[in-house]
This record gives C-alpha cells, structure tokens and sequence, in this order.
C-alpha cells in the first residue's frame, strides 16, 4: 500500500504564542507519534506516554506497530541525534508524526546534525510529517525551514528572528512586529500566505501549560551564550536505518 507523502511544518515563536498549543491541536490529526519533550509539556496530555529512559522507548517503539503517542522527556540533549535516529526506523516501517520542541538548543544555523538532517530530508518519502517547533528561528537549523510545507510564525520577542523570518516569508517586517500573542502568519511552499489568531473551542479556555521544567545545561534558554556539547558522531548508513540500529 502506498503511502501519503510527508511533510515538515515549521512552527515558530517566542513563549505565550501559542505555538506549542497549536501543534498539541495538531496532534489528533495523527495517531503515531514521537516527541522530543525537552520541557515536558505533551507528557501529561490525554493519550501520551511520558517516557524518560531511552531503553524503555526503544522497548516501547519496538512493541509498537499501530497507533501510539510517545513522548520522550530526555535527560541529555546530546540524546536528540540518537532521537532522530529511532524516529526516522520507527517512521521507515509506517508512516508516523514526530515533533521536535526547542529546535535551537539542538542545531544551529549550519549544517543539520546527522540524525536530525535524514528524518527532514528523507523522512517526507515515508509520510513523516516532521514539526520543527523553536522561539530562536534565527538560531536554528536552516534545512527544516527550507523545505517546510507550512512555515508557522507567531510573536517574535526579538528584533533579529523578526528580520528574519520577515526575510523567509517575503513579507515587510511589520507584519511580525504588529503580532500580538496567539496572533499567527503562514506561508505555504507555493507561496500563499494567511493570517489569523489560534482560537479555542466555546466554552473553553486556552490550555494552560504545566510547571514547566528547569532547562536542561547549555540549553538557550539557560545560558543563550552557550550552545550543548555536539553529540558523538552518528554512522551514516548507505540506506535507511533500522530499529536494529539504534
């Protein structure tokens, strides 16, 4: 049976707008999914599995041929490459979702860590539509935002992630400048731009977000002048990976 194409949807802005709750909303939409949870917000959610060990998640994604929520709430950032690794097999033996949260404290603007690099590049001939969600786009990996779908962008507390995404979308900068919390801008692939602001079903209130977690060490948002040792080199396979790799 042939599969649907993937795709990368690029979400991006500053906290309180509303970006995680945007793709939370996004998440009913497919039932296999992976997370890399760094602040254990999806964790706590109805139908997700928190999960903290990576032999339990690989346990767990070995066990797991059908429908399924994992989040994986990592001690180390130094695990996302191997993170990406397990995504990348698990998506290879059917199609899934995988969201990626804090994109900055994990790559830069440079070439994409190796893991990271196969499952946005990839990953889309599996139908694995990949969410690369950041509140530093202009410190974040380029290649998920070049071959994005869909590029989300709400409130941008900083002047040079404004600039820039003002720059990737082709609009004036004002428009960015002008966003409000909850307020979104989007730019499909062929070109077409919408705005709007997230709504909420009546009668209901936004989701509010658990305590969040203390960032983990050289994360940007404990030390922005400090960027996560690499992670060891990742082998690189002349085809796909397997879970038997991982």
């Amino acid at each position: 049976m042939s599969r649907a194409d993937g795709r990368i949807v690029y979400v991006c802005g500053s906290s309180g707008s509303g970006k995680s709750a945007y793709v939370k909303a996004q998440l009913r939409h497919h039932p296999r999914v992976l997370i890399w949870d760094v602040d254990a917000e999806y964790a706590p959610l109805p139908g997700v599995v928190g999960v903290s060990s990576p032999a339990d998640l690989v346990g767990r994604v070995r066990r797991l041929s059908g429908p399924g929520r994992l989040a994986y709430v990592p001690d180390r950032l130094d695990r996302f490459d191997w993170f990406c690794r397990l995504a990348f097999a698990w998506g290879q033996f059917a199609a899934c979702a995988v969201i990626a949260e804090e994109t900055a404290d994990v790559t830069s603007p440079g070439k994409a860590p190796a893991g990271w690099g196969t499952l946005i590049r990839r990953g889309r001939k599996y139908g694995i539509v990949t969410y690369a969600v950041t509140q530093r786009p202009s410190e974040s990996d380029k290649t998920a935002l070049g071959n994005a779908a869909v590029v989300r962008v709400g409130r941008l507390a900083r002047a040079p992630d404004r600039a820039y995404m003002a720059r990737e979308l082709d609009i004036p900068q004002s428009r960015l400048d002008a966003l409000r919390p909850l307020d979104w801008i989007e730019r499909t692939a062929a070109g077409e731009v919408t705005a709007g602001r997230l709504s909420f079903p009546p009668g209901s209130a936004a989701p509010s977000k658990p305590p969040r977690a203390r960032p983990l060490p050289g994360s940007r948002r404990t030390d922005p002048d400090r960027r996560p040792p690499p992670a060891p080199a990742a082998p690189a396979p002349a085809a796909g990976w397997t879970l038997d790799d991982i």
